[in-house]
């Protein structure tokens, strides 16, 4: 990153370094990052059974599972308070200097004005997907359970990215880090390897961790 854009990050972060302007009051009581309570992806659905054998209105049911799911797990305020935390964390040591970048990062990305280098708030709601219908998974031998692991591990992945790297980890948090975010949330484990020769998931996998 040029020199000028880490400038206008951490100007836009609201940290202290020397952006001409006062730092945000933070109290340091951001959101909490870590790792999310244990809770497995499940669509309610015979993990066994073929994707393109379930009927519309189990695929409904099972669609607005997921989106539960990835709500509970890594909602839109969890998502970009986690991603401000990380931006903020790569460009201070400080804990608390960090929690207040992010205290201003989250309200500026809330109230659609995101600071530069952060993704919008939509970008970061995970939950937006469509389900299509089952008209679309016609030849998709994958099977349910397949599904349910390849979304349970795309969020395991963002969910230990944002832990390692939050406000508490701040002195270890790297710029390269920050900047990969967006590589890390387009990634496909390869648990959901199976699921790529079904385009009517894509929609699904494609836009939920």
């Amino acid at each position: 990153m040029r020199r000028f854009e880490l400038w206008a990050l951490a100007c836009g972060l609201g940290l202290a370094l020397g952006c001409g302007g006062e730092s945000s009051d933070g109290d340091g009581g951001g959101g909490d990052t870590g790792s999310a309570e244990p809770g497995a992806v499940d669509t309610g659905l015979p993990e066994e059974a073929p994707l393109d054998s379930v009927t519309p209105q189990q695929y409904a049911g099972a669609c607005e599972r997921l989106r539960q799911s990835v709500n509970d797990r890594l909602g839109p305020d969890r998502a970009v308070r986690g991603v401000c935390e990380v931006y903020s964390g790569a460009l201070t040591d400080d804990p608390d200097q960090c929690r207040s970048g992010a205290d201003t990062c989250e309200s500026s990305t809330n109230a659609g004005d995101p600071p530069t280098g952060v993704p919008s708030r939509e970008s970061l709601d995970f939950t937006t997907f469509e389900c299509g219908d089952t008209g679309t998974l016609e030849g998709c031998s994958a099977t349910v359970g397949d599904l349910e692991t390849c979304l349970d591990d795309r969020m395991t992945a963002i969910e230990q990215v944002l832990a390692d790297n939050d406000c508490d980890n701040a002195a270890s948090v790297s710029l390269a880090t920050a900047l990969s975010l967006g590589g890390i949330a387009a990634t496909l484990p390869p648990s959901c390897s199976r699921l790529e020769q079904c385009p009517g998931l894509a929609p699904i996998i494609g836009a939920a961790p």
